[in-house]
């Protein structure tokens, strides 16, 4: 983990000084009691993190905090995502409430690459890895982990980490996020110590 944020600040219409907004049509993201929503609705909220440097393996995470509402709800999070204001980088997340998608931004136009059946609830982390050219989607409830979803692109090879979110026909507060995390990702399989020569003794 190389960083944290859970927004226990005051209520502001931006993210502060950590986060970019700007990108071509997308709002930003706004803080109220605590946690993340949308500034309008039928508009995505996009903002990436700026405060340390993110490696290539990467790894973007948010909580769903709270769950209501019937419309169109999709918050979501970005990795491996280029600065504003051009919109490209790859996404996870939801699509409330019953998918969990993935796919990749190029120049403001996206392609979903996967789709899963995931029932979502309040309290679900949802974690997007990139990894060379693998990208994979969790899902974390409680003490469970579990991989929906991965593909594989090389269209991206860096970028930086972060939310996006969108609610058509509904409250803004149905649907808030919170607790944010990112850092680098890797999954190499550890190599096992072995013993390289063995010489006797006068003891055997």
């Amino acid at each position: 983990t190389l960083a944290t944020d859970d927004f226990n600040r005051a209520n502001n219409a931006d993210l502060g000084a950590s986060w970019d907004a700007g990108y071509t049509g997308n709002g930003p993201l706004q803080i109220v009691s605590n946690q993340l929503r949308p500034t309008a609705i039928n508009t995505d909220a996009m903002e990436t993190y700026n405060a340390v440097a993110t490696p290539n393996d990467q790894f973007s995470q948010i909580t769903l905090s709270q769950v209501g509402g019937t419309g169109t709800r999709a918050p979501r999070v970005l990795v491996r995502f280029g600065n504003a204001a051009t919109v490209q980088g790859y996404e996870c997340g939801a699509l409330l409430p019953a998918t969990f998608r993935c796919g990749e931004w190029n120049a403001g136009v996206f392609t979903q690459k996967t789709s899963d059946t995931w029932t979502w609830a309040a309290g679900d982390k949802m974690r997007m890895e990139a990894e060379g050219t693998t990208m994979r989607g969790y899902v974390i409830r409680g003490a469970a982990e579990t991989l929906i979803n991965s593909f594989t692109d090389a269209t991206f090879a860096s970028g930086k980490t972060g939310i996006i979110h969108y609610q058509q026909n509904v409250t803004l507060g149905d649907v808030q996020v919170d607790d944010f995390v990112m850092g680098e990702i890797s999954v190499a399989a550890p190599v096992a110590p072995s013993i390289a020569t063995v010489a006797a003794d006068a003891t055997g």
